[in-house]
């Protein structure tokens, strides 16, 4: 009984404390993108990627529509 409550007070804690919000985009360097040729975008391009969760996923599609903003020569 006592580990059933401890794990219901680990739990309670996690969900508690994750608050989400929104990353600041700002504090992320993202120079090392430049020095990517551009046959491995390519290669990229051409894959599928399925993501198990869809919030993880239009989390990622966000990024990735963020560095194609800024980066106009990667095509994903």
């Amino acid at each position: 009984m006592r580990l059933v409550v401890l794990m219901f007070c680990v739990i309670s804690a996690i969900c508690c404390g994750c608050k989400g919000g929104e990353m600041k985009t700002t504090d992320i360097d993202l120079s090392a993108l430049k020095t990517i040729p551009p046959q491995q975008w390519e290669a990229l391009a051409g894959k599928k990627i399925y993501f198990g969760h869809q919030s993880v996923g239009y989390n990622i599609m966000e990024g990735i529509q963020d560095i194609m903003a800024e980066f106009p020569q990667i095509k994903l």
